[in-house]
């Protein structure tokens, strides 16, 4: 099947088009001085395609006629998507703890049950003098977990309908929201998206908050089957970001197009040019990198590109 290129810019220096293939892409660059949201706007317009983006933090760019969308959320209580956010609250990896999980995940239908459970355990273990030991130290972070994040999603007016009716760009607004909540938010849309929908790109902005290296979080649950199997039904993950360091690495082995733009962190610039192809930029050419420009890596070739 041929593939659908995309007119990226135009390559600094010769003025010759530079084209890129649709496919998951990752753009990476110092917010305010790269031109990331540009970037993707223009991008997403010359796909042809309809658009999902979050916004999550205050003075996030604005995209080309936005299509504001109401932030859409579905309850899940699988003990997979509970160890998602308990090692995102934690902060770290699961490793033997399962087994409690699905002990109170088993047959509950809302998060609230769940929670309800959990203080009750904790409520034995205080009675047994024995909610110091690990297991306890495990619910006690769930229950804190808990304590949180239900209150604000309580608090939020969701849609129980993922509605992406038009070509453009569909701006669902997170902002003011906890993290924890935005990335419940998130991980829901991607849900919908794998399992209904198609001919769509999703923009993941702050992808390393998401997508942390070495520990789970509600969106990493769902999104390795996004991005693995969304090439059959044309969805695709554009992710945003910094820089690289603690991203998850394992999604990004299926991202094919790259766009590094301005960076001044010597070690992120070091690792950039030691992972990518020839021809290799060196590091002052990275720092120096004006707003719009980016080094495209597609199909085994950089190319220096006005976007």
């Amino acid at each position: 099947m041929k593939r659908k290129m995309i007119h990226l810019g135009f390559e600094v220096g010769t003025g010759a088009v530079v084209e890129v293939p649709l496919h998951h892409m990752i753009v990476v660059g110092t917010s305010g001085l790269s031109g990331k949201t540009t970037a993707l706007d223009a991008i997403i317009h010359r796909s042809g395609l309809k658009a999902l983006v979050f916004k999550t933090k205050r003075g996030e760019g604005d995209f080309t006629d936005e299509i504001p969308h109401g932030p859409f959320y579905k309850e899940r209580t699988d003990w997979e998507y509970v160890e998602g956010i308990l090692e995102a609250s934690m902060q770290e990896k699961m490793r033997f703890e399962r087994p409690w999980l699905i002990k109170v995940c088993r047959g509950a239908r809302t998060l609230s049950e769940v929670s309800e459970r959990v203080k009750a355990i904790l409520k034995e273990l205080r009675e047994k003098n024995k909610e110091d030991t690990l297991r306890g130290s495990v619910y006690t972070s769930l229950d804190a977990y808990f304590d949180k994040v239900i209150p604000a999603l309580g608090a939020v007016r969701f849609t129980n309908t993922l509605s992406l009716q038009h070509v453009g760009v569909h701006v669902m607004n997170l902002i003011g929201m906890p993290d924890e909540v935005q990335s419940l938010v998130i991980a829901s849309s991607l849900d919908e998206l794998y399992r209904h929908g198609r001919d769509t790109i999703v923009v993941l902005p702050e992808a390393k908050k998401h997508l942390p290296q070495g520990r789970n979080s509600p969106v990493k649950v769902i999104l390795g089957k996004f991005i693995s199997e969304g090439r059959a039904v044309n969805n695709w993950l554009f992710a945003d970001s910094q820089d690289l360091a603690g991203l998850d690495k394992p999604p990004l082995k299926i991202v094919d197009n790259w766009l590094l733009g301005r960076v001044k962190e010597i070690n992120e610039v070091e690792h950039f040019i030691k992972q990518g192809p020839r021809p290799k930029p060196k590091p002052d050419d990275f720092m120096k990198l004006g707003l719009g420009q980016f080094y495209a890596v597609c199909d085994d070739k950089v190319t220096l590109t006005y976007v």
